[in-house]
């Protein structure tokens, strides 16, 4: 009886052991790779010794010499010694951006949003509810904050604050903005250019843009001067440097200085 309770225990042990063995894998990435012990996750070299001990929830494969890994639904960044690079402290790294030359990713701790580099400094504070995983190739990237919207610059600066209800992009040095209800533009350090006194506006092209105002359209230009006549509607076509208009049911084509093209008619211009 003895005999069988120790060749059990053997036996035991000898499977676990296989167990554990089958659980270390082949592939290898920058030479380690990833093996399970217990429900946790570590990384071997080569000849399978163990370098970081198993210890992760979820363990990625390392590549530029980090890796991503989980603790707790927490997430952080490691290198092949198991030093964590960036703490295993945000709910989310998009760390996959640092591939494609983007040298800031966005984290998420706790609903808000901030940007950090590969070093885990942080460079645009976590208190954001949206920003733009990567700027280039934009000048400008929306950005939110407490329900209202600005703009970042390519430094990662703040360009526009969040302070407007909505946002367009900037065209010739102006963007439009909404402030409750009623738009205008701003210049590129958020100072107001044109009033905020428009039931809607659109980008500038060639020196002038669209705007509605008490049920009519019109162009203005960036000294919010009014340069055509007003129409029921104006809608650009393909180049954008010519509108086509509307009024009365009669049809047209405008250009950026507000001259008519063609004279009004009642064929529609497509």
């Amino acid at each position: 009886m003895k005999n069988f309770l120790l060749y059990g225990f053997l036996l035991t042990l000898i499977l676990t052991g296989c167990q554990h063995e089958q659980n270390l894998p082949m592939e290898y990435k920058e030479g380690l790779a990833i093996f399970t012990d217990n429900g946790k996750y570590g990384y071997i070299d080569s000849v399978r010794k163990i370098i970081i001990p198993a210890q992760y929830d979820i363990a990625k494969d390392f590549h530029n010499g980090m890796a991503y890994v989980s603790k707790a639904k927490k997430w952080g960044y490691i290198d092949r010694t198991g030093r964590e690079i960036i703490p295993i402290r945000y709910d989310y790294i998009y760390g996959y951006v640092w591939d494609y030359g983007i040298p800031y990713a966005i984290v998420e701790l706790q609903g808000k949003q901030g940007y950090i580099n590969k070093a885990g400094k942080i460079i645009l504070p976590i208190e954001y509810d949206y920003l733009h995983n990567g700027i280039a190739p934009f000048d400008y990237a929306p950005i939110q904050k407490n329900g209202k919207v600005g703009l970042l610059n390519k430094e990662y600066k703040i360009a526009i604050p969040c302070s407007f209800d909505q946002i367009q992009d900037f065209q010739e040095g102006l963007c439009a903005v909404q402030v409750s209800g009623r738009w205008g533009y701003v210049d590129s350090t958020g100072t107001v250019a044109i009033p905020i006194r428009y039931s809607k506006a659109e980008p500038f092209y060639q020196g002038s843009a669209p705007v509605l105002q008490n049920e009519h359209w019109f162009l203005i230009n960036k000294t919010a001067q009014r340069i055509s006549a007003r129409y029921d509607t104006i809608y650009p076509l393909t180049d954008s440097l010519t509108y086509r208009v509307c009024k009365d049911s009669l049809y047209g084509t405008m250009n950026a200085k507000g001259r008519l093209l063609t004279k009004l008619s009642r064929q529609e211009i497509n």
